[in-house]
């Protein structure tokens, strides 16, 4: 996550996170309707959890932080001041 952009990508998640309790509530619910027997929905949410687990295992969290890192500095968000330049350093370590 590029440094200082904390606020747009925690607004990114509560979003989400709402949409997820209404689909998620929804389809559980729906599940437990046609077939009488709720844990059938949670099974369903146990699938969704368990299908990206392979994928999160690829993420390179290093690239990423070295992008983000890249991506500060060709906005010129830091640099201007040593508190900026600071935030940077730490980082980039």
């Amino acid at each position: 996550m590029p440094p200082r952009f904390e606020a747009s990508y925690f607004a990114l998640y509560a979003i989400t996170d709402k949409g997820s309790i209404i689909f998620g509530l929804s389809i559980v619910g729906a599940i437990t309707d046609a077939t009488g027997d709720i844990r059938l929905g949670f099974w369903f949410l146990a699938m969704l959890i368990g299908l990206p687990l392979p994928l999160v295992y690829l993420v390179d969290a290093d690239r990423g932080r070295s992008d983000a890192v890249a991506i500060v500095k060709e906005l010129k968000i830091c640099g201007k001041t040593r508190m900026k330049m600071h935030i940077l350093d730490v980082i980039t370590e």
